[in-house]
């Protein structure tokens, strides 16, 4: 899944002409982006002790991805003419050159690793499902395109990339009795709140049909956030995760990996400032 998102993210932001530019950045972005890991937010990792170093050859992959970026903004630069078919091309009136390559990044990272994980776990929903998965093949069936929405918002509904989204408060906020003071964060857990009772019959079990019936109400359904801040690429991909789902199911027959449905663990860290850092974990399987 990875592979098919990196590619269809990689067409969207530079069109479809190749280059020999284009294939080595291909290539440069597959090792950053392969280089990423949880070591990388503890602050005493992240020194660069040199080439063989961690730290160090992320400092230098990412800087030789600067570079390359830097050099296809600057041949489109002075190309001129009319714009191509890439995002780029539509980005380069509006932004310099260090903000372009941040937003190409930005793209090219954050487009394609959750739409690749959404669809993973959409096939492992759904597989287990075969009357389902009969039903979307047939594509010219009545309701077939509803039925495939459906599916994509029930995944996102039970298996959101996001499970929480926070805002840093620039005003107290009153909050279910107490006050939370200006400059904390505040999270809202989207995934908890797709799995309210009140939103959602049999909240755990995995039934596109509820989509059928019209929209959740506010706060029941939101993977890609909420409010000015919504996930601006929210449209994209749903549309590209129905459409790599619709084309692998016509071409393929596939079954499940494991007799036994995935589980994900979540985990909690609550920080209590000015109170020696106590940190309290909990994990719950679903």
């Amino acid at each position: 899944m990875r592979e098919v998102t990196f590619e269809v993210i990689l067409r969207v932001v530079f069109g479809l002409e190749e280059s020999a530019r284009l294939t080595a950045l291909r290539r440069s972005l597959r090792r950053l982006l392969g280089m990423g890991g949880t070591w990388m937010v503890v602050p005493a990792l992240r020194r660069d002790l040199g080439p063989l170093s961690p730290w160090g050859r992320f400092v230098r992959l990412r800087a030789g991805v600067d570079a390359l970026l830097r050099a296809e903004i600057r041949e489109r630069r002075e190309r001129g003419g009319p714009a191509g078919d890439g995002a780029i091309d539509v980005l380069l009136a509006e932004m310099d050159d260090g903000e372009l390559v941040d937003a190409l990044i930005t793209m090219l990272v954050a487009g394609h690793e959750t739409t690749a994980t959404s669809l993973a776990w959409c096939f492992e929903l759904l597989l287990r499902r075969p009357s389902l998965v009969e039903r979307l093949r047939g594509e010219g069936e009545p309701g077939a395109a509803r039925l495939l929405d459906a599916v994509v918002r029930e995944t996102l509904r039970l298996r959101p990339v996001f499970r929480y989204t926070s805002r840093r408060l620039r005003e107290p906020l009153a909050l279910g009795g107490y006050t939370v003071p200006a400059g904390f964060a505040v999270g809202a857990n989207v995934y908890l709140a797709q799995r309210r009772a009140a939103d959602h019959e049999d909240p755990d079990a995995f039934r596109p049909e509820r989509f059928l019936d019209g929209a959740p109400t506010t706060g029941a359904w939101a993977p890609f956030g909420g409010g000015s801040r919504r996930c601006l690429g929210a449209s994209f991909a749903t549309y590209e995760i129905g459409l790599v789902l619709r084309t692998v199911l016509s071409a393929a027959r596939l079954r499940p990996a494991s007799a036994r449905p995935e589980q994900i663990a979540l985990h909690a860290i609550v920080m209590v400032p000015g109170r020696g850092a106590r940190v309290v974990l909990e994990s719950r399987a679903y």
